[in-house]
């Protein structure tokens, strides 16, 4: 993961965090033109941004399934940066492992690292799959 993208994620949380803990309007003005450009730089960069407590919320003891390599590449990358990794503690850049189930490929993030197998198999284990979406969301 680049160091501008985990650059702009920190610059996001801290803007966030003092929004929280000073919300006058003086600050509220300074926080929202700091977000805001942050934003841009996302928007511009197709940069999916939140926070781990975020993405723990939406993926964490699910099947993620990725119907593109590109897909793929994108949500690897954005659990890479909140140090997840595969089950046998290598790098989730140095293999996306897509090719074995291409359009059927889930990614089971659990607290063990990260697993993959075609989203038949969670859906017979009862897990829950959900889509990875590369779309900005509001947070």
């Amino acid at each position: 993961m680049s160091s501008k993208y985990l650059r702009l994620v920190k610059d996001y949380e801290v803007a966030v965090n003092i929004h929280r803990k000073f919300p006058n309007k003086r600050n509220k003005v300074a926080i929202g033109r700091k977000l805001n450009a942050v934003l841009e730089q996302v928007k511009q960069g197709g940069l999916i941004i939140m926070t781990k407590q975020q993405f723990d919320e939406l993926y964490l003891g699910k099947a993620v399934h990725c119907d593109t390599e590109e897909k793929a590449n994108k949500f690897l990358e954005l659990a890479h940066g909140f140090g997840y990794k595969w089950r046998n503690g290598i790098s989730l850049l140095e293999e996306n492992c897509y090719h074995y189930y291409q359009e059927k490929t889930c990614y089971l993030v659990n607290g063990y690292g990260f697993e993959y197998c075609d989203k038949y198999y969670y859906i017979e284990e009862d897990y829950e799959v959900v889509k990875f979406k590369q779309q900005k969301e509001e947070l």
